[in-house]
């Protein structure tokens, strides 16, 4: 069985290069974006999927968002979201603040770049050195259009095969408790590298239980 990995915010399949896992990883890659709506671009990456055969769908951060939005279009066995959101509620009440912000589509891409001391500190990151060199890397113009998507998405309805592996020191998608969560203590939203064994030992849990 494969797993379709969905990286975070600007990221690539960098943050995945440490999972050691007993089946086969495919990265998703990050389309052209112009034109679309969260919706329809969650469409257009599931045509990168072989959908003939059983998988599953894996989001980090921002990369799970749209993972939820693709089981519009696709039927994974299960859909496995690390550091990220399955509904709006889950998200933190300041993301609401960019609901009343209708001038995001103004401000120019350059404003979206982190100063890194800030990143570190809301990454949580030990890895600093790979973080700065994925934000130096990282599409200004394509994080404007997520945080633009972020700010009207209103998915209310909970997956039926869908579980949340997730930091309980996590500064930018703060732990909500309920279930279908695996908490890993003291994990941050860089967890996918900085606690790998931990996120790759409830990844694999959670794709054997397919199989039980």
């Amino acid at each position: 069985m494969k797993i379709y990995a969905i990286s975070g915010l600007g990221a690539d399949e960098r943050v995945f290069q440490f999972l050691d896992l007993p089946m086969e990883l495919v990265c998703i890659k990050w389309a052209p974006w112009n034109g679309h709506n969260l919706q329809s671009y969650a469409k257009l990456l599931c045509e990168q999927i072989d959908t003939s055969e059983r998988f599953v769908l894996m989001g980090v951060s921002f990369g799970g968002i749209v993972a939820v939005e693709m089981n519009q279009f696709c039927a994974p066995e299960k859909t496995i979201l690390i550091s990220s959101a399955e509904t709006w509620k889950d998200l933190p009440s300041w993301y609401f603040l960019l609901s009343s912000i209708h001038l995001i589509r103004f401000l120019p891409p350059a404003l979206f770049n982190l100063p890194r001391p800030l990143a570190n500190f809301l990454f949580g990151a030990k890895n600093k050195v790979l973080l700065d060199q994925i934000l130096n890397d990282t599409d200004l113009d394509f994080v404007k259009w997520s945080m633009g998507q972020i700010r009207i998405w209103r998915s209310d309805s909970r997956l039926d095969k869908c579980v949340r592996i997730h930091g309980s020191a996590d500064r930018v998608i703060p732990l909500k408790l309920g279930s279908r969560i695996r908490v890993i203590p003291g994990g941050h939203h860089f967890m996918i590298v900085d606690e790998v064994a931990n996120a790759q030992s409830s990844i694999i849990s959670e794709v054997a239980s397919l199989n039980a």
